[in-house]
Parts: C-alpha cells; sequence; structure tokens
C-alpha cells in the first residue's frame, strides 16, 4: 500500500464521519491515549495497576482510526472505491488484532479461537 492512497482512505474517513455529525470523534483519531479515557478505565478497572490500566487503554485506543474507517464504511460503503476498502481492512486487520488480544488479557478475558478456525496458530 502506497503512503497516497492511505491518506485518500484516511481522509475520505474524516469526511464521511464529519458529514455524520462525528466531529468530536474525528478529534480524538490522533495518536496516543487520551487523558479522559485512560481515567475511565483506570475507575472500570479498578484492580489494575497503574502501568496495567495504562497499557489497557493504549491497546483500546491505538487503532481508533482503522476503527474510524470500519465506521465510515458501514456509514457510506459507495463512497470507497475497491481498493481503498481492501487498503482500509487489510490496515484493520494487520493492526487491530493483536490490541484486542492484549486489551482482552488485561481485562481478564482469555483469547480463544472461538471460530474454530485455528485463528491462533500464527499462520
Amino acid at each position: 500500500m502506497s503512503e497516497n492512497s492511505e491518506k485518500a482512505f484516511r481522509a475520505k474517513t474524516r469526511v464521511i464521519l464529519g458529514e455524520s455529525g462525528h466531529e468530536a470523534a474525528i478529534a480524538q483519531l490522533g495518536l496516543g491515549v487520551e487523558n479522559a479515557f485512560l481515567a475511565r478505565v483506570r475507575e472500570a478497572f479498578p484492580g489494575l495497576s497503574p502501568q496495567s490500566a495504562y497499557d489497557l487503554a493504549f491497546h483500546l485506543s491505538d487503532w481508533r482510526a482503522d476503527a474510524a474507517f470500519l465506521l465510515a464504511l458501514h456509514l457510506a460503503p459507495e463512497r470507497f472505491s475497491t481498493d481503498e476498502v481492501n487498503e482500509g481492512i487489510t490496515q484493520f486487520l494487520v493492526h487491530a488484532p493483536n490490541h484486542v488480544a492484549a486489551a482482552a488479557k488485561l481485562g481478564g478475558w482469555p483469547v480463544e479461537d472461538a471460530f474454530g478456525i485455528r485463528a491462533l496458530d500464527g499462520e
């Protein structure tokens, strides 16, 4: 994937979310963990150490631009080209699953192959 093609589907994502009234969400598509988000995670998981709470918040935050793309794709699938859909989904699949698995473990939930498709065999 070229840098320009990634910028194209990310830019389109921002436009679609903006048109859908999600300006506040767009403002938080940057990198890092937002302090308010981290505070809520700490409140919701009081048994976690400060570092584990931060790690949980990080693993739930780092792929939010990928989640935004999926939301925009649900809202306006016709506005994305086939190549943009392929690239956006590929970005999500490469980036998000390991973050979600790490967050699940930190939150006390097992990571399993619930669908029996050998999802955890590394192939």
